[in-house]
């Protein structure tokens, strides 16, 4: 009796071992949607479109000529897809463009042009938080004062004391007036030269930048 029990026990324990695991089902994959034939067309006209846009703005035709720059072709993205960010970002960085020229043209004390840069760039977004200090800086040139001192070429190859001196009583007077420094030098060995010393005794550092000319001079705005 008890061995046709230990025999059923161990017949059920060979099923038990022999019994296979169940397997999970496979999980189908999402199934993407099928765009439409229009929608894929509009994609396409986009994607053309940003192209044809970060092109024209390598190529500096950021609001010109007509219909055929950067800014006008991120409207026409927006306009197909509003609220595009490519485009957004695009159109933001024709008014950062436009800001930057209008910097350089007032190192250049060309006032006009960088007011025309700036007014193009508040045309295209007045709100901007950048136009306002553009403006003021524009301002705050125009009506600075310049001194222009010019250099004698043999005093500087001599390297001359007393033109060092000159030059120290100017770089004390730029810096204690808080001046933007313009340094036209014929080499730049010579431009270093002519800011050593003017930076030399000065309370505080000269902001200078040099330039290249044939007649060596200092340019004092404040």
């Amino acid at each position: 009796m008890l061995l046709a029990a230990c025999l059923i026990w161990l017949a059920g324990c060979g099923a038990l071992s022999t019994r296979e695991p169940q397997r999970a089902e496979p999980r189908a994959a999402p199934v993407e949607p099928v765009k439409s034939e229009a929608d894929q067309r509009l994609t396409e006209e986009v994607n053309w479109l940003l192209d044809e846009a970060a092109t024209a703005f390598r190529e500096d035709r950021l609001t010109t000529p007509l219909n055929d720059n950067a800014y006008y072709k991120y409207l026409r993205v927006l306009s197909l897809d509003p609220g595009n960010q490519e485009a957004e970002q695009g159109i933001t960085e024709i008014v950062e463009k436009y800001l930057e020229w209008a910097m350089d043209r007032v190192g250049d004390r060309d006032y006009r042009a960088a007011t025309d840069f700036l007014n193009k760039a508040r045309s295209i977004d007045p709100e901007h938080p950048n136009i306002a200090a553009v403006e003021q800086l524009i301002k705050n040139r125009r009506d600075a004062t310049l001194e222009k001192h010019n250099l004698a070429e043999e005093l500087i190859q001599a390297r001359s004391d007393a033109l060092a001196a000159e030059l120290r009583a100017l770089g004390r007077r730029a810096a204690l007036r808080g001046a933007t420094v313009v340094i036209t030098a014929r080499s730049d060995a010579e431009g270093r030269w002519i800011y050593q010393q003017m930076n030399s005794d000065a309370p505080s550092r000269v902001r200078a930048r040099m330039e290249f000319g044939e007649t060596p001079s200092v340019r004092m705005l404040y």
